[in-house]
C-alpha cells in the first residue's frame, strides 16, 4: 500500500480533514526509550481506511487539527496494545483519544489469547507474515530511510482488518460496548497518579521492610522520581529498585558505606551519595509512629499472600460469572494496586490516593459492585472500608448478611463458596438497599455510612418503611422473595425472629467465614 510522508502542519490539517469522515481511524506510533523518563516521539502512523500517512513529529508546529480528530466522538481511533503509545502522544499533548480500541485487550476478551502481538493478529485475520527487523530502529534519527517508513505503514496498513475481525466476534457476544468502556478507562486512568509519597508502595519486596526503613525508602523513591522528571531521565539510571530497597535496609551512615553495598553503581554513588544520605537521615528522625508500616488492620489482615490469593479468586470467579475473560478483567498491577490501596495505607492516607481501577467505571459495576461497607471520611473524600465480618459487627451493622468488605474477594466467589446461585440471595429490602447505595456511590454522590448503618434494622423490623423506600426510588432491584428461604437454608442460617433483628454472633461469623 501507498502512504504519504506528511511533513508540515498544513499537509496534516488536510488529511485530518478527511479523515473526519471516516468511521475508524489506525493509530500507531514509533518512538525512542533507552535512557529517558518520556518516550521520545519519531513517527505517528494514521489509516482512515483510504489513505494511510506517516506524521513526522520532528516538524509539525500546530498539532490542533490532529488533537480535533482524535478527540472526534464519531471516529473511533483503533490501536494496538495503546500504553506505551499513549505515552507517546501525550508528549505532544495530542490526548485524549476516544473513542478508543485496543486491539490486543479486544482479543483477550474474544478468548483469542492474552498479550498477543499485533503481527500474530494479522497472521491469523490476514494470513499475512510482518517484517518486523525494524522494531528497534533509532526512529529519531533523520533521514528516516526507505525500509523503515515501509515497516511503519505495515503497522497501520492492516489494523482496521484485524479490529473489523475482533469486533464481529464481541458484538455477536454482546461484549464490543465492554471494549469500549475499557477504551474510556485506559484514557481516564492517566488523570489517577500515584502521589510521589506513596510510589515506594510500586517496589517490589518493599512490603518486606521495617517501618523504619519504609520511611527510608519512601523518601528516596521520592527523590528520584523528582530528580527524572526534572532531567528526563530513567529511574534505573538514577538507581534501580533493588538499588533503593538495599539503601533502605543497610541505612548506611557515610559514603564509606555505600561504596561497601554489593551492586550499587559507584559512579551513581558519588554523583547522588550525599543527597542519599541526607534523606536518610531525614528518615531516622521521624518519631516512628509516624513511620509507614508494612500493612495496616493487622487484627484481621491474613497475610500477603493469602490477600493477594483471595483477589485472584475473586477474578476468575467474577470471569466465570459474566464470561468475560479473567485477563481482560484484571492484570497484576491492577491487584497489587488495589491490595496496596486496603492493607497498605492507614484509613487518613488513603484518601490521599487515587481510588483503584478496581472500584472505577465497568470493573465495580459489573464484576465487584456488591460491597457491603461504602462511605467517606471527614474530608468527603470516597472510601470502600476494609471491614472483616467481625469488624462490621463491633461497627453495629446488624444484618444477617455481612459480606467481607474488601477482604479481596468478590461476592461472587463468597456466594459459590456457600454453595448457591449469586441471584438468590435475597433479604426483604436489604439487597434493594444496598444495591441502590452502591448506585449512588458510582454516580459520585457523597455516602453517609452511618445513615446506611442506622437504615438496615430499621428496614428489617418495618415492612412498611421498606414499602416507603421503595415508592420514593431509595431501593434497587427486587430480588424474589422465595430466595430468601432457599439461602437460608442452603447457609443454614435461623430466620430472624418475626419482628425483630438478630445478630450474628462472633462464632457464627468465624464459621461463615
Amino acid at each position: 500500500m501507498t502512504y504519504q510522508l506528511i511533513t508540515t502542519s498544513s499537509a496534516l490539517a488536510a488529511f485530518c480533514a478527511q479523515a473526519a469522515s471516516a468511521e475508524v481511524l489506525a493509530v500507531d506510533t514509533e518512538f525512542v526509550r533507552q535512557t529517558t523518563l518520556y518516550p521520545k516521539l519519531g513517527l505517528i502512523q494514521l489509516f482512515d481506511g483510504k489513505q494511510l500517512v506517516l506524521v513526522d513529529p520532528l516538524t509539525i508546529d500546530d498539532w490542533s487539527s490532529l488533537q480535533q480528530l482524535f478527540a472526534n466522538p464519531s471516529v473511533c481511533k483503533v490501536v494496538h496494545s495503546c500504553n506505551e503509545d499513549l505515552e507517546a502522544l501525550a508528549t505532544q499533548h495530542l490526548l485524549p483519544i476516544l473513542p478508543l480500541i485496543d486491539t490486543q485487550l479486544a482479543a483477550e476478551l474474544a478468548g483469542w489469547g492474552g498479550s498477543q502481538g499485533y503481527a500474530k493478529l494479522v497472521q491469523r485475520v490476514c494470513a499475512i507474515e510482518l517484517d518486523k527487523s525494524e522494531s528497534r530502529t533509532d526512529w529519531i534519527a533523520r533521514p528516516l530511510s526507505a525500509l523503515q517508513l515501509d515497516y511503519a505503514a505495515k503497522d497501520v496498513e492492516h489494523l482496521l482488518d484485524v479490529y473489523q475481525a475482533l469486533k464481529a466476534e464481541l458484538v455477536a457476544k454482546d461484549q464490543y460496548d465492554l471494549l469500549l468502556a475499557e477504551g474510556e478507562h485506559l484514557i481516564a486512568r492517566r488523570s489517577f497518579a500515584l502521589p510521589l509519597s506513596f510510589r515506594h508502595l510500586e517496589l517490589k519486596n518493599s512490603n518486606l521492610l521495617t517501618p523504619r526503613e519504609l520511611a527510608i525508602l519512601r523518601e528516596l523513591v521520592s527523590w528520584r522520581q523528582e530528580y527524572a522528571q526534572q532531567h528526563d531521565m530513567a529511574l534505573g539510571f538514577i538507581f534501580k529498585d533493588h538499588h533503593l530497597l538495599d539503601i533502605a535496609k543497610r541505612r548506611p551512615g557515610s559514603l564509606e558505606s555505600m561504596f561497601n553495598i554489593p551492586d550499587l553503581p559507584g559512579r551513581e554513588v558519588r554523583r547522588h551519595g550525599k543527597t542519599v544520605l541526607a534523606l536518610i537521615e531525614q528518615a531516622k528522625a521521624l518519631p516512628l509512629e509516624e513511620c509507614p508500616q508494612p500493612f495496616y488492620h493487622a487484627d484481621v489482615f491474613a497475610g500477603f499472600k493469602e490477600e493477594l490469593q483471595r483477589i485472584t479468586n475473586g477474578i476468575k470467579a467474577a470471569a466465570k460469572a459474566s464470561g468475560i475473560a479473567a485477563e481482560f478483567i484484571a492484570v497484576r498491577r491492577q491487584s497489587t494496586e488495589y491490595f496496596n490501596w486496603c492493607w497498605r495505607v492507614s484509613d487518613e492516607d488513603r484518601s490521599q490516593l487515587p481510588v483503584p481501577e478496581f472500584l472505577r467505571g465497568w470493573r465495580i459495576q459489573d464484576i465487584l459492585g456488591n460491597i457491603s461497607a461504602v462511605g467517606t471520611d471527614a474530608e468527603g473524600n470516597y472510601t470502600i472500608n476494609p471491614m472483616s465480618r467481625e469488624m462490621a459487627l463491633k461497627e453495629k451493622i446488624d444484618f444477617d448478611y455481612i459480606f467481607d468488605a474488601v477482604g479481596f474477594e468478590s461476592l461472587l466467589t463468597q456466594l459459590e463458596q456457600r454453595g448457591f446461585d449469586p441471584a438468590n440471595l435475597a433479604y426483604p429490602g436489604l439487597d434493594e438497599y444496598l444495591e441502590h447505595q452502591l448506585d449512588v456511590f458510582k454516580s459520585g454522590a457523597p455516602i453517609d455510612v452511618e445513615t446506611i448503618s442506622t437504615n438496615i434494622p430499621k428496614m428489617m423490623q418495618d415492612p412498611a418503611l421498606i414499602q416507603q423506600m421503595r415508592e420514593r426510588g431509595e431501593l434497587g432491584v427486587v430480588a424474589p422473595e422465595e430466595a430468601i428461604t432457599r439461602a437460608q437454608e442452603r447457609m443454614q442460617i435461623p430466620e430472624v425472629p418475626e419482628g425483630g433483628v438478630r445478630v450474628l454472633t462472633a462464632d457464627e461469623v468465624r464459621q461463615m467465614a
